[in-house]
């Protein structure tokens, strides 16, 4: 199956589990692989045949900046149910990373990935 892969989006966000988080906010990375039907485009050289993945990180980048949430998991489903309402999207595998700011210098990346099909298809 042909794929659309989002690598290494990085966006700043306002989420998370402490007031902090929701004030000064933190940096994300995503990765989205995105499985899709052979659309006529792979042929036409058409955008019009095409998915457009503008349109799909137009639509990551808007989940990240409206609503706030607690959880990463949270945003990564919310994210992952969006692109599955793209006709001929068969299955998606999104990678949701959050840079964390621990006690003393460390900082390091905390990641959550969810796969999930379109029913009737497998993963």
């Amino acid at each position: 199956m042909p794929q659309i892969i989002i690598e290494d989006l990085e966006f700043y966000g306002y989420h998370g589990v402490y007031e902090r988080e929701g004030r000064e906010g933190t940096k994300y990375k995503l990765t989205a692989v995105v499985e899709i039907d052979e659309l006529p485009c792979f042929k036409s050289d058409e955008v019009d045949d095409a998915l457009n993945y503008e349109f799909l990180i137009g639509d990551i980048l808007e989940l990240a900046c409206t609503k706030r949430v607690k959880l990463l998991e949270r945003l990564c489903d919310a994210m992952v149910e969006r692109l599955l309402t793209y006709a001929g999207v068969r299955s998606v595998d999104v990678k949701l990373s959050k840079w964390l700011h621990a006690a003393g210098s460390e900082s390091f990346w905390v990641a959550v990935r969810l796969k999930r099909a379109r029913s009737g298809n497998a993963v």
